[in-house]
């Protein structure tokens, strides 16, 4: 009797310390602290990133399998892996190390968005408290500028912290904003007798973004991301660069004036699918000028991206070389004049015409290759002079018939757009043809 009761009291010890070792979850499964290493880490965008585009600050919440909150980590208070405190300066990562028990996570962390006390204010975090449901559709909508901490965020889903393997945790944050910078320079007499007063890229932000990152569309220093997909009802807005002092000089290449931006993600809305780039200028005699050009190989631009745009204002001429084909016995005569940015071409009968337009760079009188020149026309008013308006085929010809016995004058709007580099330079003229 006596040995029973010692080996009862014995097995009773027993479970009380077993009790005090392990917990279970909810389904039974025993769970335990585990210390893990994490580290949150940006995706590098530009080599000569600001501080201000770095970590600055940062706070992450664990939210565990059973979609509670329970933990959240400021940098001001995390330790390092060596157990002293986390330095305040800016980087691009930075580890710490933090006890959890075992079990599956999904982790969110946000940089630069202020520290803990904020999250149960902008997003709803609390200890204890389920995970904000709208966290995933959540949107952000601020602007910022160049030399403001810019946001990132992320997240890293269904994290299993089990073992030692399972202890070395990385989350990845993204900036919440692309960054788009000009570098504008001037082989132009034109130009260089000017001062840019604006300069606007149409379409190139977004009024508001998903808060959380698309981690399968992002790019990478050597890979084009892929095209975003924008909150419903999201319209898109311009970014618009005002120098100070009312307006700024453009020199020489070698010399570019930069200028730089912040925008969110965004889609080409533009009929061409891609982003309208326009210069406004402020000539000698203090009229205003405007040079257009099409950034032809940008249809996106994607969180945390960095656009970098090079212009070169070049001198154009255009030259118009008519070729008249009248019918037999009809009156061969024909006249092309030039006043400035317009074209007058008359006809002394009816016949086929073709006119070639040819592009040459002033600075060294190069004629534009083919390949690199587009014509696009538009006939505004008078119409009724030809038998087969005039169209432009695949040679860059402008084609066309002016009817018989018919007078007037028809106006033309011509579009050229001339690649060079990243952009392609857009200008007009107005041809008028008289019969």
């Amino acid at each position: 009797m006596k040995a029973n009761n010692i080996l009862l009291y014995l097995t009773a010890i027993f479970a009380v310390i077993s009790a005090g070792c392990s917990k279970d979850d909810d389904n039974g499964i025993p769970v335990s602290p585990v210390e893990a290493s994490v580290s949150i880490s940006s995706r590098a965008a530009d080599p000569q990133a600001l501080d201000t585009e770095k970590i600055n600050t940062w706070w992450m919440a664990f939210v565990d399998a059973r979609g509670t909150v329970v933990k959240i980590i400021d940098r001001s208070q995390a330790s390092a892996l060596d157990g002293t405190r986390l330095p305040s300066t800016p980087v691009e990562t930075e580890s710490f190390r933090t006890n959890l028990d075992s079990g599956v996570y999904t982790i969110y962390a946000f940089a630069n968005m202020g520290n803990y006390t904020t999250a149960s204010e902008h997003f709803g975090f609390v200890v204890g408290q389920p995970a904000p449901e709208s966290i995933d559709t959540e949107r952000w909508s601020s602007t910022i500028n160049i030399g403001d901490l810019v946001p990132m965020t992320g997240v890293l889903r269904d994290v299993p912290l089990t073992d030692l393997a399972s202890r070395n945790i990385i989350v990845e944050v993204v900036r919440l904003y692309a960054k788009v910078r000009f570098e504008l320079g001037s082989h132009s007499t034109v130009v260089s007798s000017q001062v840019l007063q604006r300069a606007t890229m149409s379409g190139a932000s977004s009024t508001a973004v998903n808060l959380l990152p698309d981690y399968n569309i992002l790019g990478t220093q050597t890979v084009r991301s892929k095209a975003p997909t924008l909150p419903e009802g999201v319209t898109s807005t311009d970014l618009v660069f005002v120098p100070d002092g009312g307006g700024v000089a453009v020199g020489d290449p070698s010399n570019p004036l930069i200028l730089e931006g912040y925008v969110l993600e965004t889609r080409s809305t533009h009929p061409t699918g891609h982003y309208v780039l326009s210069f406004d200028f402020l000539r000698s005699d203090s009229q205003p000028d405007r040079t257009t050009a099409l950034a032809y190989e940008l249809d996106h631009i994607t969180r945390n991206d960095l656009i970098v745009i090079p212009v070169t204002f070049t001198d154009w001429n255009i030259e118009l070389d008519v070729r008249f084909y009248p019918p037999i016995g009809g009156y061969p005569a024909y006249l092309v004049e030039q006043r400035g940015d317009e074209f007058y071409a008359t006809f002394g009968s009816s016949g086929s015409f073709a006119i070639v337009p040819q592009v040459r760079r002033l600075t060294d009188g190069t004629l534009v290759a083919p390949a690199d020149c587009e014509v696009t026309l538009t006939v505004e008013s008078g119409s009724e002079i030809f038998s087969r308006p005039p169209q432009v085929d695949a040679t860059c010809e402008i084609i066309g018939e002016i009817a018989d016995n018919v007078t007037g004058t028809a106006v033309i709007k011509l579009e050229f757009k001339v690649k060079e580099d990243v952009i392609k330079h857009i200008f007009t003229r107005k041809l008028y043809i008289i019969r």
